[in-house]
Order: structure tokens, then C-alpha cells, then sequence
């Protein structure tokens, strides 16, 4: 025993002078490296604003970026909300030179043991350096510079310049960077003017901004808010009475405003989200990209149109307490992915929030993986019926409808047949297939709801839109964004946008869908774009209030051959005084803002209309076999009006004909002549049309039209203005491409003995005719 512990002392002690060595090597390394960002540290970097930033839109024009964040002196702060961020971020900032080494050490161990290195122990000191100086990689290298920079940040600053640039600088979700935007947008005060309880939810925000947000998870808020406050009990900052008078106070976020126009808040959404986004592609923090270039794909002209729509509010319905929904809109070009225009009308800051998609998703989440893997065809027919799986029970907007066409399911945007057909498809398979178009799924999303919009944490407008692109580019997919490129101070590209494109689906399927959703145009929920003087495809989404009449999110979707467009009109706050009317849905406000926008932008010339790929067939179905749930093809006989035409994929195309029509001759067929009165008698099929005609005078005479009757047919006709000798026989078609046939012909002579007036002649006409009465049968 002795000899094994005398064993792992000595492993033990080697491993632990390997790290210290190794760590060593690596420090020095770092600390000689000329190029190393040790070197790098400056105070402006900490007191200047985004306000130097450049950015310019898709003409190479610079954009003024007008929402810069206010900055406000450490005195115009609060003492609460003071002792809310120190208590829950660093106790010990006033003492530590920087770093604090305890927390370091249990950050490490805990990090051993996860395996990972979720735990970053920094303090307020290291948050500011890394904010603005380094990226926010969780690696050795750039906790070290972290560390290093920080000491230097240290001996440069006081603690109050330091706390007061934090707190100026982070970002605390809902648009607002730096506390006074915070406690404006969140409680509409100034930062001094904060009580206890919401200075302690605005310290809670900064570690989680959209998991802790009061706006879409009160709970979490309030949770999170509760354990500063604990905190600040424990800290000695607050009394027994202070703190239970906090933690029983209601969270009570800015009341809405009276809708105003060209609301300032949302003016520069667009560079604020492409701010964000170089952010990310440069992995550094906001604050330090303030000597680029950024280059978007914003279209001016666009942006402009569609900001003064916004401003109409035609578009924004009161409803029965007064007020007006968020609007939120968006336009990307269909080659680039490039967002052209995104341009919102709220009176909170607005954003990329997540909502529920309602029936916008089921084209790519249920219907195209269907069709790509030849499950269902626009003519395929489902039941409209009540159904159960496992207590999931859907229903449909004005009940259910018996069996539909798939393309009737799209335009009527009918649920449970989506339901039927994403169950053929299979949860995980649909999933998928949405996935590679953008669609980000929670791990809770695993019922047949999210075929509905029914989604755990929901999806945001621009990811939503983004998956409509490969319907415009034969099964493309190729992802939205806000950044063309990005140039340093020296003007060098170190970001450019790569547009090439992913085939997820067919060109046929992404046809076929275009050509259902032009149909919803035409005939379906997004009909409020029918008077567009060119092809558009649409698809709407309403989120409804569980039990009433009212809702919470009216979405539309729209394409062209070059440009797609979201609309979304919601309850942002999700409180029941914002809720939207009934007549607020998808298909109302949301598509009307789409129609008017694309009207406006396409005013001088028109976007080309969809091409029909090659991989696509038009076929002529037997409607009988059709009302049998079968799809099969028409034969030569069949009439027209059991004709149906369907585009399908040539690849799962019908091949197999029908028989319900065949070789015809009418039977039964009579004619008699009674005081002047000519009388003809002849057995119907209600599939084909007739004509009634008589050879008089040397011309032919349609004496009547008959379709649609079935059984023995008798009618009566006066024929004294005609000759004494007429022809009576009846032609016959099946549709209207064939030409009529000619079937059986009787010979009246009216001055003959009634006994004598019928004879029947020779069913050849041609031998009875002449060339020229041949030649006018066929004229006709």
C-alpha cells in the first residue's frame, strides 16, 4: 500500500511540475509576443462611443448611426443599484487589485471538473477589458490577457472610473447598452430614480439579457432579481425589511406609451443588428468595433418605403382597450440571402425577438419534406377530420371539410391534415429538414404542435423569412444576413459575405410549393395580395389567445422571384390590454403592409414571374378517381368536366390511366313530327355534351345545347320556319378539345302522312351529305 501512494505522490508531483512548467513556457510566450494584445491596451478603447463606428449600405453609402448609448457619471447612480451590481458580480471590487484570486481558483476547479470552461470567475475590472479589448473566447490565452490587461487598466484608472465605464457599456438585452438605457426602456426612469427591487432585476439581466428578460420570462426575471437581493442581504447592503419589501414587490416593466410616429427607438434597427452581427463574425465585443468599416446590404430606398408605411397607421388596429400592436418587418434579397430593409413600429425597443410562427412554418417544416420525398403531391387528398394522437387535438378555423386536395390544405392553411401529413412524414425527418433551412429547434420541440407554430421558445421573424429563400432558388438555401463586408482602419476586407448557395430540396419541390403559395394568393389567406400585377407567393400565420376570438401574433410571409418579405403584428408586452382583435390576423394588416411595399418598390418595373424547371410535368387527372382518393389519368374520352390538371414532380408522376370513360354512341334515339311540333327523345350521360341540330335551307341550325342531364331526355321544338324536308340528328363531345361526333340522324318530311313522316336512313352521314355540308360540320 505504502509503495502505491509513494507512486502517486511521484506521478502527482511530476504532472504538477509539468503544468507549472508548461504554464510558464506559455506566459512567457504570450508576454514576448510582438504582436500579442497585451500591448494593445488603451483607455479610449473604454471612454469613446460606437459613435465613430462606420457603416454603410448596399450603395456604398455611409449610414448615420444615431443610437449611440447615453453615458452617464458614476454620481447620477444610484447607491442601491450600485450595491446590486457589486453584490451579485464582485463583492470585493473596492479591495481586489483586479482580479480575485479565490474566485479564479474555484472557477479552475470547478472547470476540472466539468471539462470545460464555463466558469470565467471575472470581475467587474476583467468584464470591462474583455468588452473592450478581447474577444469573448473562453481559452487560457485569453484569460491571460485578460488578467495582464487588466492589471494595466488598473493603474491607470480609479475604481469609480472603472465601475462608472461598466455600467455605461454592458449590455442588458431589449436594445439598451449602458444602465440609463436600461432604466429608461425597462422602467422608463433614470438610472437615480431606481428603487431597490429594480435596480436588482437590471444587475440580474447582465448575465443572461434574453433568459432573464421581464418581457419574455417574468418568472426567470423575478428568480433571478430574488437572488441579487439575497445577495445583498447577505453583503450587509440592505435590512431584513428592505429586502423582504423587494422580494414582494410586483416586476412592473415601462407602461406603454401613445403610439407615436417615426419612433426614434426603432430608426436604427438595422445598424444596431448589423453591429451585432460583425460582433459575432469578428468574435469581439461591440465596444471594440469601433475602428471598422462595416459594409451591409441595407437597400436605402427600401428601408425608406417601408419606415413611412410604418408610420401610416392605417396598418396599426386599435384594439377595445386602445391600444396598437409592435409592428416588425423585414425584406431580403433571394440570391444574396442580404437583408435589404428591416424596419420595425413599437414603443419598446424592438428586436429579433422570438415568437410563435404559427402556420407560416408548415411550407417548410410539413409540406416541402413531404413532397420532396413523394409522401403527398398538390392533388393528393387528405381528410379533413376530427383526430386524437395521444390527446393532441386539433381544430381548424370553421371546422373540418372532408377530404381536400393538399393544395387546398395550403391555401385554406387547414391544420389537420398538416398534422396527418407531418406524421407521415416523421417529427425527427421534418425537423431536419426545416433545420437546413435556418430553423432552430428547442430540445422540448418533439410533438406534432410545432407542425402548427407550436413551438417551446418560438423563432424569430429574419429566421423565419430566411427559410422561404429556397422556394425562390430551385431548393437553394443560403442564410440571411446583414453584412456584405468588413474593412479594418487600413480599408484591408477582413470579412467578406460568401453567397454561394446549399441545395436542401428539388428545384420540382420548391416549384410546386411556389406554385401552392401563389394559389394562397389567388384564392387563400394571403389574398389581400391577388391585386399585385405580378406572380407572388404568400403564406400567413396567426397566433390565437387559447380561448378566445382574440390573438397574440398575426404573421405574413411573401416572394417574389427576387425579393421576400416577413411581416410580424403582435402583443410584445404579452399582456391582455395589448392582445390583437380577431380581425388582426396574418391575412389582414400583415399582408396589406406587404402588398403596399411591393407595390411601391415595383412601381417601375415588374420582378419576372417563377419559370416552371423542367423536372416538373402538367397532368390531366380523372376527377371520378379523384373523388375516389386516387390519382389517375384522364384518357382521350374523358370529359372535361372530370378533368382536373395538376402539376407533379416528374419524378413521382401518376402513370396509370383511368377506364371510367370509354367508346360512346347514343342509344334510344326517336324523332317524331306532330302538329308542327318535332319531338326528339335520345338517352343522356350527364358527362357529355350535346347539340340538338337540324339540316335545313342548306345550312346547319343548333336547335339546342344539352349537358349535364342524365337518363331519357324529351324535348319538343317548333319547325314551321324551316323546309319542308329537314335532317334532325344530335352531335356529341366529351371535352372541350375533342370535336363533336356526329351519331344518329332522322329524315322529316312535313306534307307527308302523319304515318310516314319518320324514316330512319344509313348511320354512314357521309353518304347522305354533301362535300360542302360535310365542310360546314367541320367549320363548326
Amino acid at each position: 500500500m505504502k509503495k502505491i501512494l509513494k507512486y502517486l505522490f511521484v506521478v502527482s508531483l511530476f504532472f504538477f511540475i509539468f503544468v507549472c512548467v508548461g504554464s510558464g513556457i506559455f506566459i512567457v510566450k504570450i508576454l514576448t509576443d510582438k504582436d500579442s494584445l497585451i500591448f494593445d491596451y488603451s483607455k479610449l478603447n473604454i471612454t469613446t462611443t460606437l459613435s465613430q463606428m462606420e457603416i454603410y449600405d448596399n450603395n456604398d453609402n455611409l449610414i448615420t448611426y444615431n443610437n449611440v448609448p447615453t453615458y452617464t457619471s458614476i454620481e447620477s447612480i444610484n447607491k442601491n443599484t450600485i450595491d446590486a451590481f457589486l453584490s451579485i458580480e464582485d463583492k470585493n471590487f473596492y479591495t481586489h487589485n483586479g482580479t480575485n484570486i479565490k474566485r479564479i481558483i474555484k472557477a479552475c476547479i470547478n472547470n476540472l471538473r466539468s471539462g470545460s470552461f464555463k466558469e470565467g470567475a471575472s470581475t467587474i475590472s476583467q468584464q470591462l477589458i474583455k468588452n473592450t479589448h478581447l474577444s469573448s473566447d473562453k481559452t487560457i490565452e485569453r484569460k491571460i490577457r485578460e488578467i495582464i490587461l487588466t492589471k494595466k487598466m488598473e493603474q491607470e484608472l480609479t475604481k469609480d472610473q472603472i465601475l462608472e465605464a461598466y455600467l455605461n457599456l454592458i449590455y442588458f438585452g431589449n436594445g439598451s447598452y449602458g444602465i440609463t438605457e436600461a432604466s429608461l426602456n425597462y422602467f422608463n426612469k433614470s438610472p437615480e430614480e431606481l428603487n431597490l427591487a429594480e435596480s436588482a432585476l437590471l444587475a440580474g439581466l447582465i448575465k443572461a439579457p434574453s433568459k432573464y428578460s421581464p418581457y419574455q420570462n417574468l418568472e426567470k426575471a423575478k428568480d433571478r432579481r430574488n437572488l441579487v437581493l439575497m445577495e445583498m442581504l447577505e453583503d450587509g447592503k440592505i435590512t431584513e425589511n428592505e429586502y423582504s419589501i423587494a422580494m414582494n414587490s410586483k416586476i412592473e416593466i415601462a407602461e406603454k406609451k401613445p403610439e407615436k410616429k417615426n419612433n426614434a427607438k426603432n430608426i436604427n434597427l438595422y445598424e444596431k443588428l448589423a453591429i451585432q452581427e460583425a460582433s459575432k463574425i469578428l468574435d469581439l465585443n461591440i465596444n471594440q468595433l469601433k475602428d471598422f468599416k462595416i459594409y451591409t446590404y441595407k437597400n436605402s430606398n427600401v428601408s425608406n418605403e417601408l419606415q413611412n408605411l410604418l408610420e401610416d397607421d392605417k396598418y396599426f388596429e386599435v384594439n377595445s382597450y386602445g391600444n396598437i400592436p409592435s409592428g416588425l418587418s423585414i425584406v431580403l434579397d433571394n440570391k444574396t440571402g442580404g437583408v435589404e430593409a428591416i424596419n420595425g413600429r413599437s414603443d419598446y425597443e424592438l428586436d429579433l425577438l422570438n415568437r410563435q410562427p404559427g402556420s407560416a412554418i408548415k411550407p417548410i417544416l410539413v409540406y416541402a419534406p413531404a413532397i420532396d420525398d413523394g409522401i403527398v403531391s398538390p392533388a393528393t387528398q387528405i381528410l379533413d377530420e376530427k383526430i386524437d394522437i395521444d390527446g393532441y387535438s386539433p381544430n381548424n378555423v370553421g371546422g373540418f371539410h372532408g377530404y381536400v386536395s393538399v393544395r387546398e390544405s395550403v391555401c385554406k392553411s387547414l391544420n389537420v391534415p398538416a398534422i396527418k401529413i407531418i406524421e407521415k412524414v416523421g417529427l425527427n425527418n421534418a425537423k431536419k429538414f426545416a433545420e437546413n433551412a435556418g430553423i432552430k429547434f428547442d430540445s422540448k420541440d418533439n410533438n406534432y404542435a410545432i407542425a402548427l407554430g407550436g413551438f417551446t421558445e418560438g423563432i424569430d421573424l429574419k429566421m423565419l423569412t430566411t427559410s422561404y429563400l429556397p422556394f425562390s432558388n430551385g431548393g437553394n438555401f443560403i442564410d440571411s444576413t446583414f453584412i456584405k463586408e468588413i474593412r479594418n482602419k487600413d480599408d484591408v476586407i477582413v470579412y467578406k459575405h460568401n453567397t454561394s448557395q446549399k441545395k436542401i430540396m428539388g428545384e420540382d419541390t420548391a416549384y410546386l410549393m411556389t406554385d401552392m403559395l401563389i394559389d394562397g394568393v389567388k384564392n387563400g389567406t394571403s389574398k389581400k395580395l391577388s391585386s399585385l400585377p405580378f406572380q407572388i407567393a404568400g403564406k400567413t400565420g396567426t397566433v390565437a389567445v387559447k380561448d378566445t376570438n382574440l390573438n397574440n401574433d398575426a404573421i405574413s410571409i411573401a416572394y417574389t422571384t427576387d425579393k421576400t418579405m416577413g411581416v410580424w403584428f403582435g402583443n410584445y408586452s404579452m399582456e391582455k390590454e395589448y392582445q390583437l382583435e380577431s380581425s388582426n390576423n396574418g391575412g389582414t394588416y400583415a399582408t396589406a403592409l406587404i402588398r403596399d411595399l411591393f407595390s411601391n418598390i415595383y412601381k417601375d418595373s415588374k420582378p419576372p414571374n417563377f419559370e416552371m424547371p423542367e423536372s416538373i410535368t402538367n397532368i390531366k387527372l380523372d376527377r371520378l378517381e379523384l373523388e375516389n382518393n386516387l390519382l389517375m389519368l384522364a384518357n382521350d374520352k374523358t370529359p372535361e368536366r372530370y378533368i382536373i390538371e395538376e402539376v407533379f414532380s416528374k419524378r413521382f408522376a401518376p402513370t396509370i390511366k383511368s377506364n371510367n370513360f370509354k367508346d360512346y354512341k347514343i342509344e334510344n334515339f326517336q324523332v317524331n313530327y306532330d302538329k308542327n311540333r318535332l319531338k326528339v327523345e335520345f338517352d343522356c350521360e350527364n358527362y357529355i355534351d350535346y347539340l340538338i341540330c337540324i339540316y335545313s335551307n342548306n345550312e346547319e341550325i343548333v336547335l339546342d345545347r344539352i349537358s349535364k342531364e342524365d337518363g331519357l331526355l324529351c324535348k319538343s321544338y317548333n319547325i314551321d320556319d324551316f323546309d319542308n324536308k329537314v335532317v334532325v340528328y344530335v352531335k356529341y363531345k366529351y371535352n372541350f378539345d375533342n370535336k363533336y361526333l356526329i351519331s344518329n340522324k332522322s329524315t322529316i318530311i312535313k306534307n307527308q302522312d302523319k304515318n310516314q313522316f319518320y324514316k330512319s336512313i344509313s348511320s354512314d352521314f357521309s353518304t347522305l351529305w354533301t362535300q360542302k355540308m360535310r365542310l360546314k360540320f367541320v367549320m363548326f
